[in-house]
């Protein structure tokens, strides 16, 4: 017997006796076609640690850009004795985004 016809047999014949049946008679044809075409856990492995490391430098990235945006805006504040909002428009930022990223700094630290 063909393999394709095995899996489809052996996933009718759990459905009959009632074996993962709700699970088997909504996912049927991914549960065959995973079974034809075999799990293969380490490109598995593989594609979530590399998902994980995409997100963790995207995380990283828009971190340091939070944490440059305050440090640019306070240190002009300070450095040239001028006003939040001056500081903000001389970086071409507004008074309401610096203070939404300041916010976010802080429940991130």
């Amino acid at each position: 017997m063909e393999l394709p016809k095995a899996v489809g047999n052996a996933v009718t014949e759990c459905i009959r006796q009632d074996i993962l049946k709700d699970f088997l008679v909504t996912q049927r044809n991914e549960v065959v076609a995973m079974s034809i075409y075999e799990y293969n856990e380490e490109y598995a492995m593989r594609v979530t640690y590399e998902d994980g490391e995409n997100a963790g430098y995207m995380r990283g990235k828009e971190e340091g850009r939070r944490q440059s945006l305050i440090h640019n805006i306070e240190a002009a504040m300070k450095n040239f004795g001028i006003s939040l909002e001056k500081a903000c428009a001389g970086l071409d930022v507004t008074v309401e985004e610096y203070q939404r990223v300041k916010a976010q700094n802080a429940r991130t630290n």
